[in-house]
């Protein structure tokens, strides 16, 4: 049994005295391949023993399916030789089973052996931030050895078993288990629920039922898996079903069956369900066999509308496989694979075989009308072909359609081991070459993410020598034509042209051009590498490009960044100049549904609640890193505001929501409440995160008859905040009256009540409920419509700014009858104000106004 354990012979010394006629063993040593001990202390003639040792396993055991690793361990001795009584402490181990590792495993265990064993146990230790409990107790006698009330726990996951038994007639074992799994075996997070009987002997015996639920995993989410397992004199049932997604939504169930002969077992096992939507199943019963001198399972399996047959099978070291496709739906594959959905069809077939270490393979796949999801005409078409013959695999490629066309080789000698054990010789000669002549859109609808497009002329030559583990490429690629669009921010390019030229384990883009189709351009150029991982970039240079493009946000910049692909993301650092930028404060409509409080979210239907990594190095999210000098024009405008501004800012993060840091000054601007223009005074904006979170402070005055009414503008620019003052200090809506119409809120008609409502709106929420004049000036175009009366006759007037420093303003009723007015601003603190009456007066007026 030592020699099991240890794995080998081990080398016992020990060292005897005899005293008055008496023999005693006072010390010993055993050494082996996985043990170290040293004993000190007495073993009598008489049998008594005192005693201790010491050492250490120096080996990892395997435990069938399990492993305890290599750790030190002390052990007090004492009692007699017919039934000694063992105290042992272990320290510093380490136990693998089920996915989980639990390291610095220390116990305790004292227990009187003999004929009969009993005693207690007690682990601790720790899986990642787990920790991991155990205790029980020993009993054992004639070939039977058993655990009694086993009580662990994995963090808050806990572990009952009144019985576990070993022995020479079989095992046996009642169990439970439940609790939280996020830490254990790489899950994010999840819960077990299992109960069960279970005996192994001359016969199989099982009653197990259980669920998982919640498993997250990095992509990987099941909502719920359920297990049930029954068997009785040899014969097993299982039922499961498994929903959630893992690539794409699953949901689907299994039966199956088992039948136990000695140590080998055969059964059936039926497949019902769906994968993303679409129904997969299996066409008849899969039939399966196992033991010890192999296994093989012969499989029918429908699914993406086609069809799958497989029969694999492994006896001894020989292996072989031969497989069937036929029919199966690209819009399926390309679904679950979560790219561009691709119409077409699949068929192909594969076998291999490897008898005595002489493999050969073959395998063919064929791609027929496979076109983008809405495209017809001219249809591409890809075949695949490959062989395995004297430990050399070839294998070919050709392709054509929608002006694509593809010619590829590829020769590599293999490395074969037994069964299927077969892979890539990394360390001799590797011979491939690459032609590829089409449109852009073909490749980016394979890899490139969504809500972005590609399109152009691609042509490419690759020719590739050296070694798998350092491939030397050579040959070059042109891109013409093409276009690019990024919907998220509205950035296009068009003219885009490119050349590069591939050099062992990089390519270099020389010649980058490109237009926005608005006047801008960009040039650069840079390098890909992959001789680890996909990494490397391209430096650019830009001059009054759009680098934003969207109804609420434009932005024209020019200067300097570096486009870098690194491991985790694409990231964009420079040192770029704003020369214009707009920007709307208006929150999108979605902001304005109201919500129910107290709701919450527990799952979406076909919605993945933890994105997936990106599988291609492009797909790597964009983060910025730049600093923005923009000396004037950046215009931020909504709600009624209209301003100018300058602004040195750092912007970094996520391109789809960055963070902002700096301060942006006023350099003019107004705020029209209801009809009614306040011009600014003095104005900054403070940022230090995303944009909707900057800090506000703006102060507007305006002077009407009898009083001077001052706006204070703070908040963010989601949720503005409109303060309106006097002077002398009136209530709101008496000032804004006096300010709007020239008198108080109570002697105003019912179309001015209305203005001020909308006015009052305004300035309480940052937006009108009702805005009749706002409707009008929409409709009509005007800057600023204003109703009123005067002397008890009705006014009307309206303007419009018909160049940037010129407004126009005509105006009827009242006593002056018809008339116009014109200001001029020939400069910022400036203005020239010329009107004339129907009623034939005339004035000219000069205004300055100086900030101190």
């Amino acid at each position: 049994a030592l020699t099991q354990l240890i794995g080998g012979e081990p080398r016992v010394k020990l060292a005897a005295v005899v005293h008055n006629g008496r023999f005693a063993i006072e010390s010993g040593t055993i050494t082996g391949p996985g043990i170290r001990a040293n004993m000190t202390g007495r073993v009598a003639d008489s049998g008594a023993i005192s005693a201790r040792a010491e050492g250490a396993l120096t080996r990892t055991l395997d435990l069938g399916g399990a492993s305890l690793g290599a750790m030190d361990f002390t052990a007090d001795i004492t009692g007699n030789t017919s039934a000694p009584i063992v105290a042992l402490r272990l320290a510093d181990g380490e136990f693998t089973g089920g996915g989980v590792i639990i390291s610095n495993l220390n116990g305790a265990a004292n227990a009187r052996l003999g004929e009969a064993i009993a005693g207690d146990f007690s682990l601790r230790g720790a899986s990642g931030k787990q920790a991991f409990l155990a205790s029980g107790r020993l009993q054992g006698g004639e070939g039977d050895f058993r655990v009694v009330n086993l009580v662990a726990s994995l963090g808050d996951l806990r572990f009952n078993s009144p019985r576990l038994a070993f022995g020479d007639s079989g095992f046996s074992a009642a169990f439970d288990a439940s609790g939280p799994l996020a830490g254990i075996a790489g899950l994010d997070r999840g819960t077990l629920t299992a109960k069960g009987n279970i005996a192994i002997g001359e016969e199989l015996n099982a009653d197990i039922t259980g669920q998982l639920a919640n498993l997250r995993s990095g992509a990987v989410r099941l909502d719920l898996i359920t297990f049930d397992v029954d068997a009785a004199g040899n014969r097993a049932t299982l039922k499961a079903r498994a929903k959630g997604s893992i690539s794409a939504p699953i949901d689907i169930t299994l039966n199956a069956t088992a039948d136990r002969a000695g140590d080998a077992w055969s059964g059936q096992a039926m497949l019902d369900g769906s994968v993303d939507q679409l129904p997969i199943s299996t066409s008849r019963a899969a039939r399966w066999q196992y033991s010890p001198e192999g296994w093989n399972v012969d499989a029918q399996l429908a699914a993406f509308r086609g069809r799958l047959d497989a029969r694999i099978g492994m006896s001894g070291d020989n292996a072989t496989a031969d497989l069937q496709l036929a029919g199966v739906s690209l819009r399926g594959i390309s679904r679950v694979a979560r790219i561009t959905p691709v119409n077409g069809e699949v068929t192909g077939s594969a076998s291999f075989s490897n008898v005595a270490g002489l493999a050969t393979g073959d395998f063919t796949l064929a791609i027929a009308n496979a076109n983008p999801v809405g495209v017809t005409a001219d249809p591409v078409s890809l075949n695949f072909t490959g062989n395995l013959r004297n430990g050399v695999f070839v294998a070919s490629a050709t392709g054509e359609g929608q002006g694509f066309k593809l010619a590829a080789t590829s020769r590599e000698e293999m490395i074969i081991g037994d069964g299927f054990d077969i892979r890539p010789n990394t360390t001799t000669p590797l011979a491939a070459q690459l032609d590829l002549t089409g449109r852009a859109e073909q490749l980016w609808a394979l890899f490139g993410p969504e809500n972005q497009s590609l399109r152009g002329e691609l042509q490419a030559n690759v020719r590739v020598a050296g070694t798998l583990s350092r491939p030397d490429l050579s040959g070059g690629f042109n891109v013409a034509s093409a276009a690019y669009d990024h919907g998220e921010t509205g950035f296009s390019l068009r003219d885009i042209t490119a050349r590069g030229e591939f050099d062992e384990t990089n390519a270099r883009i020389t010649g980058l051009t490109a237009t926005d189709g608005k006047g801008g351009r960009l040039t650069g150029e840079g390098s890909i590498s992959w001789d680890n991982d996909v990494s490397g970039g391209v430096k650019i240079s830009a001059v009054n490009l759009r680098a934003l493009d969207r109804d609420d946000r434009m932005a024209i910049v020019s200067g300097d960044a570096n486009v870098v692909l690194d491991t985790e993301s694409i990231r964009i650092t420079g040192d770029l100049t704003v020369s214009q930028a707009r920007i709307s404060i208006e929150q999108p409509a979605s902001a304005s549904i109201p919500t129910l409080t107290g709701i919450r979210r527990i799952n979406f239907p076909d919605q993945d609640e933890i994105e997936a990594a990106a599988s291609s190095p492009f797909q790597r999210p964009v983060q910025l890193d730049l600093k923005v000098t923009a000396p004037r024009r950046i215009v931020v405008f909504g709600r009624g505001l209209d301003t100018e501004w300058a602004a040195n800012l750092r912007v970094t993060g996520p391109i789809s929501d960055p963070s902002i840091n700096g301060t942006a000054t006023l350099v003019r601007g107004d705020l029209d409440l209801a009809g009614r223009r306040f011009d600014f005074d003095t104005g900054s904006i403070e940022l230090n995160g995303p944009i909707r979170s900057a800090r506000i402070d703006i102060a507007a005055e305006r002077t009407a008859d009898d009083i001077t009414a001052s706006v204070h503008v703070t908040g963010t620019p989601v949720e503005p905040k409109f303060t309106l003052e006097s002077t002398p200090s009136l209530p709101q809506d008496e000032v804004l009256a006096r300010v709007l119409f020239g008198r108080s809120a109570a002697e105003l008609t019912g179309f001015e009540a209305a203005q001020l409502a909308a006015g009052l709106a305004q300035l309480a929420g940052g937006n009108a409920g009702f805005d009749p004049i706002g409707l009008v000036r929409s409709a009509t175009g005007l800057d600023r419509v204003s109703f009123g009366a005067e002397g008890g006759i009705a006014t009307v007037s309206a303007g419009k700014y018909i160049a940037e420093d010129v407004y126009v303003q005509v105006g009827a009723g009242g006593s002056g009858g018809v008339g116009a007015q014109v200001e001029w601003e020939p400069a910022k603190e400036l203005s020239i104000i010329s009107s004339a009456q129907g009623n034939g007066d005339t004035k000219i007026a000069v205004r300055w106004k100086k900030d101190y």
